[in-house]
């Protein structure tokens, strides 16, 4: 199964990031936008597990995750980058950054404890709002965004596409304190 580690969003900051999507992509002529229920900030990419490493995982997770602390962050950037021939739109972190990566940094550590194969990359806090997104030329006065969301809970999620849709599935959490 191919996973991921994330955290979740609260219904309120998915609804607020749904209403900035929709306002940033009436400016494009071709787009693949993130489901609302997929909203998410992706902590590490794994990719491909069995259960055996997904186990691993999870208990080496619990181990190293047993004395976070909950915190805060905001969200209050939006930005775009370039990906092929179209553009990812995304909404970044503008305060909790430095405690991001340091749990990001957590989980590296759990992670190297446990023989699952994965590619560390550099860590931008963010949310995925869209990606394949191709702007039109029209001068774009686009919406930013400014929520606080509480961080409580680190989840591994399952991608997968049943019927064919994209779908983040939550396998297990691990509550902060």
């Amino acid at each position: 199964m191919r996973i991921f580690i994330g955290i979740g969003l609260s219904t309120k900051t998915k609804e607020n990031l749904y209403e900035l999507q929709r306002n940033w992509l009436r400016f494009v002529s071709k787009k693949n936008p993130t489901l609302f229920d997929n909203f998410h900030l992706t902590l590490q990419f794994i990719g491909e597990v069995s259960e055996r490493e997904l186990n691993k995982i999870a208990d080496k997770l619990e181990e190293s995750l047993a004395d976070v602390s909950s915190f805060s962050i905001k969200i209050g950037d939006v930005g775009s980058f370039i990906r092929g021939s179209s553009e990812v739109i995304w909404a970044g972190v503008t305060d909790g950054k430095e405690k991001l990566k340091h749990l990001h940094r957590r989980i590296i550590e759990a992670l190297e404890q446990t023989d699952v194969v994965f590619r560390k990359q550099r860590f931008t806090p963010h949310i995925t709002l869209a990606r394949e997104v191709i702007f039109d030329d029209q001068v774009r006065q686009l919406p930013l965004i400014n929520e606080i969301e509480s961080v409580k809970t680190i989840t591994i999620y399952r991608s997968h596409r049943p019927n064919g849709q994209l779908t983040y599935t939550p396998i297990y959490d691990f509550i902060l304190l």
